[in-house]
């Protein structure tokens, strides 16, 4: 890893105007160790390499002061950063499938300006402006040319093919254990948010009042191509031979039609807030908050109070609580899934859906499940790519109907409402004890709902039951489209099914800096619950006709958290410090790796009984014998970062010294948590293990 660091400031106008500019490199050579089961060769074998990572930062500020009570600040950060294999570890790719991240010129972009106004001893004012611009680019390493261009998008074009027709690049493969072939799914997004705040402070007597709202605007292209290639799913780790119909692919999808899909958004907000003095030995807070979302109309009502207490009945003692309401403004990706997944849309994803002959050893059925081979991988046959051109040209015609559309339905702001209740007590001089409670209970969350669901029909099979069920009074579906053979219909909903709830007891023990030395201790029990954590508004449930039997430990949840740390200048100039952590791990979903219901998702949990016969199921089980969700314990980290800083005082200011940070010291080997796809060889095993020792010596110099 090397990093180069520089700033340099002063006055432009004496006492009037200032700058300051800083510039940050870092190169680092991430090692990239994967370890392969042996039925994953010869197309995924096991490799340790080097990958880089480039990373530079630009920093610029202006400071004018017009006079005593006007004074105006601008701050700009551009952000080019290069990034080759990210997650490529976790995902299982191997070095062919990586994903290239590039950021293209100008880059990422942050302008902030502030007006800071003064009236009088009592109010003051404060106005900002922000600017921030995503822009970036992902993709396979042969869509960018071999100069290192940062581009394969470029005005609503994709070059990245070169021409190619996506049907001839090559398609992604996914195996159960690996990943492998091109990388299959092109992206970024070019998004530009512009924010303005305003803020009025008003201190009278005993109050603080703080007046203020906010706009913001949001729009540019959320650039979409996932499986725009291809990408084929095998149920087992084999390389594909033509000749063994165990080794053919299971599913194949692709996205045809339009990457492009705008996105805008409006949002306001408008707040008042009161910190009132009330007596000597009690503080209250007071406030209401109002929020609007242009793409949520349906939210009428999103005021949110808050309300906090602190009451110090001794010098030692203080108590606080507090209670509000917190909503939250939803993606801005749905209203572009919106645009992509309409019953007429100018995108189709074709998905063959599962069809698991392979592991019975019989040849597929579906032409397109039944590829062509090219070295161990598949590739789109000819009899399937007329049926996809096909599919391609009807794409915008007045005939084409999107089979698996995705709809709007009730979508309003999710909100949270968040309490706590805390003390804290000195013990001894310098040294505070403080332990409180915090409970978060999530409402009005919004997710995605097949509202086409297999279910018992009246025939008595089991079937999906189309648009007389799921939309009989024809306000979703046109009636040119009705008699179409619908199969996952998605649809945003919002519904208390989707709750969530945390709760955490937190533990800290603070000695302030006296005698050289100061020191901080933490202890966190938690325990949070949900229904989908992964990109939630996207998430999907086993059943869709009861989103509730998904209901379990979140994604995020951490039961037990300890941090200690301290600080020690033995002697002027020379400080040394250490960092303890301890983690007990997120939980591990289990699933079986097949569609086992048919319902075209690959996010069944194994049932007990039924997928028990080989291995045993790792997590609890349900009333109806299912795996819960997330129920296998996630890996623990243990962590010990150590400091030592020496700084030496120059002449005018100036000074010298030098640092060197040893992270995670002892070189402990922190797993990462196991697979849980069962249908994986590696199941029940981590094959992934956090970052070794590893050490930063650099040398400052101030003037």
């Amino acid at each position: 890893m090397k990093t180069l660091i520089g700033d340099i400031g002063g006055p432009i106008l004496k006492n009037k105007a200032f700058f300051f500019f800083n510039f940050e490199r870092l190169r680092i050579r991430q090692a990239a160790d994967l370890l392969y089961p042996p039925d994953a060769a010869p197309l995924a074998v096991s490799y340790s390499t080097f990958l880089p990572v480039s990373s530079e930062n630009y920093f610029g500020r202006l400071d004018y002061q017009i006079n005593p009570s006007n004074n105006i600040s601008i701050r700009a950060v551009f952000d080019p950063n290069r990034v080759d294999g990210q997650s490529h570890v976790d995902q299982k790719r191997t070095i062919q499938a990586m994903r290239i991240e590039r950021v293209p010129s100008p880059g990422e972009t942050f302008i902030n300006g502030q007006w800071l106004r003064v009236m009088g001893n009592r109010m003051v004012n404060e106005f900002r402006m922000h600017r921030v611009n995503e822009n970036l680019q992902v993709g396979d390493r042969r869509m960018f040319d071999a100069a290192g261009s940062n581009t394969i998008f470029k005005d609503n074009q994709f070059l990245g093919l070169k021409g190619i027709d996506q049907f001839d690049f090559g398609a992604g493969q996914t195996h159960p254990d690996y990943v492998t072939g091109p990388y299959a799914s092109p992206g970024g997004a070019n998004v530009t948010t512009t924010l303005f705040t305003e803020q009025l402070t008003f201190t009278p007597t005993k109050h603080t009042v703080k007046i203020g709202g906010g706009a913001s605007k949001n729009g540019g292209v959320n650039i979409v191509g996932t499986n725009f290639i291809g990408l084929f799913t095998f149920p087992t780790n084999a390389a594909f031979d033509a000749a063994n119909p165990s080794t053919y692919p299971n599913r194949f999808s692709i996205q045809l039609g339009e990457m492009f899909r705008p996105m805008k958004d409006w949002r306001t907000d408008a707040f008042v807030s009161d910190k009132w003095q009330a007596t000597r030995i009690l503080t209250l807070t007071l406030g209401v908050r109002y929020d609007f979302q242009h793409e949520i109309p349906q939210t009428k009502n999103a005021y949110s109070p808050r309300l906090g207490m602190a009451l110090a009945p001794t010098d030692k003692l203080l108590i606080r609580a507090g209670a509000g309401k917190f909503y939250q403004y939803q993606s801005t990706a749905i209203p572009a899934n919106l645009f992509a997944g309409a019953v007429n849309a100018p995108v189709f994803t074709f998905d063959t859906g599962q069809d698991n002959s392979a592991l019975a050893g019989r040849f597929p059925a579906n032409v397109c499940l039944l590829p062509v081979n090219n070295a161990g991988q598949a590739e789109i046959s000819p009899a399937c790519r007329t049926q996809l051109a096909a599919q391609r040209n009807a794409l915008g015609s007045a005939g084409f109907v999107n089979t698996e559309p995705v709809l709007d339905g009730h979508r309003v702001m999710g909100y949270l409402w968040s309490y706590d209740v805390g003390v804290q007590q000195q013990i001894l001089p310098q040294t505070a004890i403080t332990v409180d409670f915090v409970a978060t209970r999530g409402h009005d969350q919004t997710q995605r709902i097949d509202i086409n669901e297999p279910r018992l029909l009246a025939n008595g099979t089991i079937g999906r039951p189309g648009p007389s069920v799921f939309d009989p009074d024809g306000t979703l579906i046109p009636a040119s489209a009705r008699n179409a053979a619908f199969q996952r219909v998605l649809q945003y909903q919002s519904r208390p099914e989707f709750n969530t709830d945390s709760n955490a007891l937190e533990v800290s023990l603070v000695r302030r800096l006296a005698n050289r030395w100061s020191g901080r201790a933490a202890y966190t029990l938690s325990k949070a619950r949900d229904v989908s954590s992964a990109d939630r508004a996207e998430g999907r449930v086993v059943d869709d006709l009861n989103p509730r039997r998904d209901y379990g430990l979140s994604n995020y949840d951490n039961r037990h958290a300890f941090t200690a740390g301290g600080n020690w200048d033995p002697w002027r100039g020379l400080s040394t410090g250490a960092t303890f952590r301890f983690y007990s791990g997120n939980p591990v979903n289990e699933t079986v790796g097949l569609d086992t219901n048919g319902d075209r998702d690959n996010t069944d949990r194994p049932v007990k009984g039924v997928d028990d016969k080989v291995r045993p199921i790792l997590s609890p089980v349900d009333g109806q014998g299912m795996a819960v969700r997330n129920g296998i314990p996630g890996a623990h980290k243990t962590i010990l970062d150590l400091r030592l800083s020496y700084v030496h005082k120059l002449q005018d200011q100036r000074t010298a010294g030098f640092f060197w940070e040893i992270y995670n010291a002892l070189n402990n080997v922190n797993f990462g948590n196991v697979i849980g796809i069962r249908n994986a060889s590696q199941f029940g095993q981590s094959i992934v293990a956090d970052t070794a020792r590893q050490m930063q010596l650099g040398v400052r110099y101030t003037f």
